[in-house]
């Protein structure tokens, strides 16, 4: 979306990974269920931290949408001493571990494998997945990665292009039908210990369904409130910059 945006003329062919993921507290922190969280939220005396990787990614998008479900106030600003969460941009994946570990941040929110991880080192418990956060089913199919093509290569290469899009596919639903397998395959492939990819949660989506649409449509919504896009997507609802976003052509070896 921030490559259409600015005019770079490329589409998105196919869904790829939904989004995933979850929040992992602190060891400090007495709760072991997203509802139990919420509560210590609502009774601590002071602001709970909340650390995330990058504020355009899905895991702030959809935390922010569940504290407001929850009647949770939220700030960036470490200075608002009212809100009940303070967020925190940790500016990267690589710092989310050590932030929760040093008792940096109360709680983070992050992508697949993160929460294993922190459990796995020991530096928190894994409360709730992301598709799990209220409201109830908004986040079943809520977009994460995506497959890209340049107009170019559609234009010259759409034999290339419906390929790899059906190989990407067949790959996606063999990982959603052998989740520990995928998992395992891919704890070798980044260096991570067998038992912590088991636990892998990543679901893949081969078409882009109404709950798809409907993710895309916040994503969009979330970042023109936040004043992210200044160019083509500018103040634009899903609807209005699908043929801008999305080139169907490929999806099911079409």
């Amino acid at each position: 979306m921030a490559g259409i945006d600015k005019n770079i003329p490329i589409k998105i062919v196919s869904p790829l990974v939904l989004a995933s993921g979850g929040v992992v507290v602190s060891n400090a922190v007495p709760a072991k269920t997203w509802k139990e969280f919420i509560a210590f939220i609502k009774k601590s005396p002071k602001s709970v931290s909340i650390g995330y990787h990058s504020p355009s990614s899905a895991p702030i998008i959809i935390l922010e949408s569940a504290l407001k479900s929850e009647g949770i106030t939220y700030t960036s600003n470490p200075l608002d001493q009212k809100a009940q969460v303070v967020l925190v941009d940790l500016k990267g994946m690589g710092n989310l571990i050590p932030a929760l570990s040093s008792k940096q941040v109360d709680a983070v929110v992050g992508p697949e494998p993160f929460p294993q991880t922190a459990v796995g080192k020991g530096a928190g418990h894994d409360i709730s997945m992301l598709r799990n956060l209220p409201p109830e089913g908004k986040w079943t199919d809520y977009p994460c990665c995506v497959i890209a093509a340049r107009d170019e290569i559609i234009a010259a290469h759409p034999a290339l292009v419906r390929d790899f899009v059906k190989l990407m596919a067949g790959m996606g639903r063999w990982c959603n039908e052998n989740p520990q397998q995928a998992g395992i395959l891919g704890a070798k492939w980044i260096g991570l210990p067998e038992e912590i990819g088991k636990n892998s949660n990543l679901r893949f989506l081969q078409t882009f369904t109404d709950g798809w649409k409907e993710g895309a449509d916040g994503y969009l919504s979330d970042l023109n409130k936040a004043g992210y896009f200044k160019g083509a997507l500018k103040g634009k609802s899903y609807k209005e910059a699908e043929e801008l976003l999305v080139d169907p052509q490929f999806i099911n070896g079409k």
